[in-house]
């Protein structure tokens, strides 16, 4: 996928809607943010119980 400026999109006064509703930038960030490296979200010890929640 090609490399795309959404700057346009941003405003400084407003977000433009499509940045949270278009596929398209999904699977950009997807791709570009998300799969590229692991996410930290919490340590195991969080978590201890089942159905616990960070």
């Amino acid at each position: 996928m090609p490399a795309r400026d959404w700057g346009e999109l941003v405003q400084p006064e407003h977000v433009h809607g499509s940045l949270y509703t278009d596929p398209a930038i999904y699977q950009e960030e997807l791709q570009k943010i998300w799969q590229r490296t692991w996410v930290y979200v919490g340590h195991e010890s969080e978590v201890a119980k089942p159905n616990d929640y960070v």
